[in-house]
């Protein structure tokens, strides 16, 4: 397969290396061993289909959305996702007041450094004023999970340390992440000419230790992003760490800071565990006899009516009324929000005035998160 990136390191990369200098060269040896096995992410899928789709939006808009969307194959949760990336993308360039300029989308930059690049990073969204030598960089995130704040987001810099790079006349670049299931408040960080160089000091160092301290791998919670977790030594210790952790202290369940800290090695350790089962689904892929005793199941069998207006029909024929089939269905409230703005191209907070009454609602199990950083401000401010 043929690697974008050149097997040079990369912006998205950046926060992972900074904590792992040799993860990246893991990464490139299970390559070249031909070991590294990948499996399929939904999450991440959606995520490569939607990212194309907007790039596609700005550099072909002639076909329209809808023409697009089937192109990509987005799900109408996929297509809720890029309306969002759209609508917050375009009221953050309103905000930053550029003039007219150069759009830039999905285009790799390389990083000079003598006779071969140092590193590379593709923006999603880059707006170039030309007349005032400024350049605002968009990162869109479609997942669920917050990002580190702007400020803080070293792949961001990184994308603005390659911007200045290849336009060395910028004297000022903005970057934002805009995440639609996350957050809708436009955060900025502006880096001057000054805090350009401190930035590009930065990175360069981030680079050049997964060069130096190559052997170097260090566990923790970024190996949820890491996608060599399974073959990783530092990895499996941190695994058989947690385990010992938790004989050692579920008795006493610690709280505070310490209790924290186990909560997250408990995701991480999780995180890695499933990625070591997904890479033994691809080994039974390919062998299944490989493990013995253990198979892989096709796994359960998933049923739903594809057309209901014609099954009504059919079943309506021999005396099985309407309301008889929907007292069978289960109408989920947020794929039917997701349909209607969709198809009424109104707020989903008509859709709710218009459903009052008739929504109920009940709670799952609760689950450990990571506060916010909203929300870890306001405690700070009630203590």
């Amino acid at each position: 397969m043929s690697d974008e990136r050149r097997g040079l390191p990369s912006a998205s990369s950046m926060h992972r290396l900074s904590q792992c200098p040799g993860s990246h060269a893991l990464i490139t040896e299970l390559e070249h061993q031909g070991r590294f096995l990948e499996g399929p992410e939904p999450l991440r899928d959606a995520g490569t289909r939607i990212h194309a789709y907007l790039a596609a939006r700005i550099s072909e808009p002639d076909p329209g959305a809808d023409e697009l969307a089937r192109r990509y194959n987005l799900s109408a949760a996929d297509r809720k996702t890029a309306e969002g990336c759209e609508e917050l993308r375009d009221a953050l360039i309103r905000g930053w007041g550029g003039g007219e300029g150069e759009t830039i989308v999905e285009w790799r930059l390389w990083y000079p450094n003598r006779w071969i690049p140092k590193f590379s990073g593709q923006p999603d969204f880059v707006l170039v004023d030309l007349r005032s030598n400024r350049a605002l960089v968009v990162d869109y995130k479609t997942g669920r999970k917050e990002q580190q704040p702007v400020a803080d987001n070293l792949q961001l810099r990184a994308l603005a340390v390659l911007l200045k790079a290849n336009r060395k006349n910028l004297t000022e670049i903005s970057g934002a992440i805009i995440e639609p299931w996350v957050n809708w408040e436009l955060e900025q960080v502006r880096y001057n000419e000054r805090d350009l160089e401190d930035a590009r000091g930065d990175i360069e160092h981030i680079v050049d230790e997964s060069i130096f301290k190559a052997e170097r791998r260090i566990a923790g919670p970024h190996c949820q992003f890491c996608a060599a977790r399974t073959w990783c030594q530092q990895a499996r210790d941190y695994v058989d760490a947690t385990y010992k952790l938790g004989v050692k202290e579920i008795a006493e369940l610690p709280l505070g800071e310490r209790g924290s800290k186990i909560v997250e090695h408990i995701k991480t350790a999780r995180s890695i565990l499933d990625q070591m089962e997904a890479a033994y689904k691809q080994v039974l892929i390919a062998n299944p006899d490989a493990l013995g005793e253990h198979h892989l199941h096709e796994g359960k069998l998933m049923q739903s009516v594809s057309d209901i207006a014609v099954a009504k029909e059919r079943l309506r024929n021999v005396g099985f009324s309407d309301a008889d089939f929907d007292e069978c269905a289960t109408y989920w409230v947020s794929r039917l929000r997701e349909k209607f703005t969709l198809v009424t191209k109104q707020h989903q907070a008509q859709f709710f005035l218009l459903m009052n009454g008739l929504v109920e609602e009940k709670r799952g199990e609760g689950y450990i998160a990571k506060l916010s950083k909203k929300e870890r401000e306001k405690r700070l401010l009630i203590k």
